[in-house]
């Protein structure tokens, strides 16, 4: 009978010991499911900013000398890539350091690197950029020159390789807007005007 007695609490401890580890299973299975979807995150993540931070890279530069203002746009000369016509938008971002834009002024352009095949070629500007500093040349070396100017005072420009200015030269330097903050403050010009040149042509 002792024997026979046993049988049932076998059987009893089998099934205990099978749910607790069936319950074992199941845990380990949402453990598993867990990492899977923490991997999943971890991975997607990155990507998602990568592909964020690809949108804000995508865009594209074009620089020139402004011919002619337009109520749809403006046509300019963009050197090797000829004159494109710049159209305006709702959208259009317009960061000016003058009053308005006109024909005769350097301007950056942004865009979505769509062009027409017309001619002249048509862009769509997400933002243009005409940043100008006027002045007197008060000083030439080798790195630059100093500019005197009423609005800014002293400002030291980088020419672009091969020009060169005299001392007492009228001039609007355009640069791409970074201004430091040294003592004079210094810009890279990336076109120069001669004012004074300008108006000895016309008198003459």
């Amino acid at each position: 009978m002792i024997f026979f007695a046993r049988e049932p609490f076998l059987g009893l401890l089998r099934l205990t010991c099978v749910s607790k580890q069936n319950k074992l299973t199941k845990e380990v299975d949402d453990m598993k499911k867990c990492l899977a979807l923490l991997m999943i995150l971890a991975l997607a993540i990155p990507f998602a900013f990568a592909e964020e931070g690809a949108q804000e890279i995508m865009s594209f530069h074009l620089e020139g000398w402004i011919l002619e203002v337009q109520e749809d746009g403006i046509l300019m000369d963009m050197g090797d890539s000829g004159e494109v016509m710049v159209l305006l938008s709702e959208d259009t971002v317009i960061e000016n350091t003058e009053d308005s834009l006109a024909a005769g002024q350097y301007a950056l352009v942004d865009y979505d690197g769509q062009m027409t095949r017309s001619r002249p070629a048509q862009i769509t500007a997400d933002k243009i950029s005409v940043y100008a500093v006027h002045g007197t040349v008060a000083e030439v070396s080798e790195e630059g020159i100093l500019v005197s100017s009423k609005e800014n005072g002293d400002v030291f420009a980088t020419l672009p390789e091969g020009m060169g200015l005299e001392v007492g030269q009228e001039v609007t330097i355009y640069f791409n807007g970074v201004m430091t903050m040294s003592l004079p403050p210094r810009i890279n010009a990336l076109a120069v005007e001669i004012l004074m040149e300008e108006a000895q042509t016309q008198e003459a």
